[in-house]
């Protein structure tokens, strides 16, 4: 093992405890949005948002284990196959919890995204009554009967 692949796998470990993490946050975010609980929505996206910024970076950790190690591999995928063979396993149970964790979190985000979308369209639409309510009502400044 070397001290790369250590550090390598740890942050990787890391970072599929961040989106772990990040998936409990979705399903609170999810039924906040559903109970249209403000407040706790407010708290989640706040801590939503210190989850991302952990997440961040991904890219460039990869590209800075690539050099250090010197692996040509692009994805994590073809990285995990250049590790030595007693490496390999640990590193492909560790890249599969965190393949499915991201997809939970994407999966959660678009049930967020879907739910947030029929809640705007309802506001839109109790707007859009109120307006025309307003229109239809009698105002000094607007006529009653017009040309009696």
């Amino acid at each position: 093992m070397s001290i790369h692949n250590d550090k390598l796998y740890h942050y990787l470990n890391d970072l599929s405890d961040t989106y772990s993490d990040l998936s409990a946050l979705m399903v609170k975010k999810a039924q906040a949005l559903e109970e249209d609980d403000l407040y706790t929505l407010d708290e989640i996206l706040n801590q939503e948002q210190v989850c991302v910024l952990k997440a961040r970076g991904f890219d460039a950790n990869i590209a800075a284990y690539r050099k250090n190690s010197g692996c040509t591999g692009e994805t994590l995928g073809e990285i995990i196959e250049e590790l030595p063979q007693e490496e390999r396993r640990r590193f492909t149970e560790l890249h599969a919890r965190l393949s499915r964790s991201l997809e939970t979190t994407k999966q959660l985000s678009e049930k967020c995204q879907r739910i947030a979308q029929v809640k705007l369209h309802g506001i839109n639409r109790a707007k859009n009554e109120i307006a025309k309510a307003a229109d239809d009502t009698p105002r000094p400044d607007k006529p009653f009967l017009k040309n009696v």
